[in-house]
């Protein structure tokens, strides 16, 4: 927006000559003579002149003059427009030509104007009517600012501030803060996105230790699951939640290790740009072999006698997070049990987070499920969206049949 005043026609009085009358006889013979019909000045007769040329008369004379552009009238003494072409026999000419106030249509006599765009204003008054409100004063903006989308404006800075976002974790205003894990309704301002990640929700904070020097925020420390028997009737409670609700489920015992980092990633060093495990399932089988003869010919033939399931869970997971990553693992046990030729690791995995999403689902931890859904790693993040995207475009029906096939390819 532009914001000026200036006058709209620089205007200057002209003369177009010194309008002298005297006598024919005072003048030299060859100028003798009306420069416009020729008559000649007889001795002694009174004749006009301008610009040391000789009239016979005012009509002569007119034909010589510019006219004014408004009411047509020779101008001998007059105005000339700011173009130094336009001619005006007088002020009152001259202000017909001025634009009217766009507010309320009235022209000023001097020809001083405000202008923005296209439209003109007589006052500053008027010109205020036409600006633009601001967005959280209602104040009319004249000169200040306006939102990333050009929609909103505002008076001032501090108007405009009060209209950015509030830091999630130290409450302050920030324009241009950060989100993580796909979660936009937190918001994190630049000083604060640069605290310590929390290993379990990955958000910033001023974070606390664990004994594997794994850093954790506060909020979820406050529901950190510590000791084997709390976790293993939390693993009990989402393994009949998957039983009753999703129909996955069996009937292995499965052995439950509550672990450090360092066992689990075998490094004393959490780092999260590694992407380690929170939580791993294991199944061991131990087989003996029999020899018999069915059709003369020795046969070794191997017989499962025992089979191990265990899963692993990191020690001080919250309690929202431990749900999702033993859903994940006892999906991994499902797939074991019933569907053990799937080799493809982007199945498997897909197949797990899938599971784990649909837990965090009945339990309302929507939160969590953002990170599952824009996960771009290539395994697990694409293979969560293609099991997704089959068990909604083929249903339940659809995804086991591809599950089946899958195991029956690798076999």
């Amino acid at each position: 927006m532009n914001y000026y005043s200036l006058p709209l026609a620089l205007v200057l009085a002209v003369a177009l000559g010194v309008l002298v009358r005297a006598r024919a006889d005072e003048m030299a013979a060859p100028a003798a003579k009306c420069v416009v019909c020729g008559t000649e000045l007889k001795p002694g007769a009174s004749y006009l002149s301008s610009g040391g040329k000789a009239y016979c008369g005012q009509t002569c004379l007119a034909q010589t003059l510019p006219k004014c552009v408004v009411c047509g009238q020779p101008v001998l003494n007059g105005l000339v427009g700011a173009d130094g072409k336009s001619y005006y026999c007088s002020a009152a000419c001259l202000q017909t030509t001025y634009p009217p106030c766009a507010i309320c249509g009235k022209k000023n006599r001097d020809g001083s104007y405000i202008a923005t765009g296209d439209k003109v204003y007589c006052s500053p008054e008027c010109h205020r009517k036409s600006c633009p409100k601001c967005a959280v004063c209602g104040q009319p903006v004249v000169k200040g600012l306006t939102s990333k989308d050009g929609r909103k404006f505002f008076c001032s800075t501090q108007c405009l501030e009060t209209t950015y976002d509030t830091c999630t974790h130290c409450g302050k205003k920030t324009n241009g803060g950060t989100h993580f894990n796909g979660d936009r309704t937190r918001i994190f301002c630049r000083t604060c996105g640069e605290l310590t990640k929390c290993f379990n929700c990955g958000l910033p904070d001023e974070c606390l230790s664990l004994d594997d020097h794994r850093p954790i925020c506060q909020a979820c420390k406050r529901t950190a699951i510590m000791d084997l028997a709390a976790a293993q009737s939390l693993l009990n409670e989402v393994r009949k939640t998957m039983r009753d609700k999703l129909a996955i489920g069996t009937e292995s015992d499965i052995q439950l290790a509550l672990v450090s980092n360092k066992q689990l990633n075998k490094t004393t060093r959490w780092a999260p740009q590694d992407s380690p495990e929170l939580g791993r399932y294991q199944y061991t089988a131990t087989t003996n072999t029999i020899r018999y003869t069915t059709t003369g010919k020795p046969d070794d033939v191997k017989v499962t006698i025992k089979e191990t399931h265990e899963i692993q869970l990191l020690y001080g997971m919250s309690r929202s997070k431990f749900m999702e990553v033993a859903a994940h693992e006892l999906a991994h046990q499902w797939m074991q049990i019933q569907y053990p030729g799937i080799q493809d690791t982007k199945i498997k995995e897909g197949w797990a987070e899938y599971t784990a999403s649909r837990v965090n689902s009945l339990y309302q931890f929507d939160l969590q499920n953002l990170r599952l859904e824009g996960n771009d790693n290539p395994i697990y993040g694409d293979g969560f969206r293609m099991i997704r995207s089959l068990a909604e475009t083929k249903g339940k029906r659809g995804l086991l049949e591809f599950l089946h096939a899958s195991n029956d390819a690798h076999r």
